[in-house]
């Protein structure tokens, strides 16, 4: 996927306040989850480092978040589907 164009400083805050957010949901706390700035044309964002068990944490947060997309966007099939389009 290639980097958006045009990102500021202020949109890597942003991402750094949501993506805080959202780990908090799940219980996961990444101290170190702070922006850089560098000499790139974007902001980068350093995720920092983390301990296995909450690295863990998070892949299984990721796979999980991954198989529900794929349950919704699977269209429904059978007996159901029939009778979401008589009700809908």
């Amino acid at each position: 996927m290639a980097p958006p164009e045009g990102w500021t400083i202020k949109d890597a805050e942003a991402a750094v306040q949501d993506l805080k957010e959202a780990l908090k949901l799940v219980d996961i706390t990444l101290p170190s989850v702070d922006r850089t700035y560098g000499g790139l044309p974007m902001p980068l964002v350093d995720l920092g480092r983390a301990r296995p068990d909450v690295v863990q944490e998070l892949a299984g947060c990721l796979t999980e978040l991954v198989e529900l997309r794929a349950m919704v966007k699977k269209p429904m099939e059978g007996p159901e589907a029939e009778e979401v389009s008589a009700n809908g």
